[in-house]
């Protein structure tokens, strides 16, 4: 609960933060949302975080321009789901 509390007046203090910002310093507060906004942060997932349903999957990494992409596989039937995750999420989510 008082994580919770503690987010929400964080994520509020910087959204008016760059609002106000945005009135005394346009350039800074673009530049300011385009550093927050445009790159995920780091959160790579260790082994022994994975849930149950992760650690029970075939897995795969695959490499794109620089990137990694990992890939999580249980065998079925013939109907193929495909999910993503959004942004700053991960598989375990």
């Amino acid at each position: 609960m008082i994580k919770q509390i503690f987010y929400t007046l964080f994520t509020k203090s910087v959204g008016t933060y760059i609002n106000l910002l945005s009135y005394l310093a346009p350039t800074k507060a673009i530049q300011l949302a385009y550093n927050l906004f445009s790159k995920p942060r780091d959160g790579k997932l260790q082994i022994d975080q994975l849930p149950a349903v992760l650690q029970q999957a075939q897995t795969q990494t695959l490499s794109f321009q620089d990137q990694k992409i990992q890939t999580y596989t249980w065998p079925g039937n013939s109907h193929v789901i495909l999910l993503v995750h959004g942004w700053e999420s991960n598989a375990s989510r």
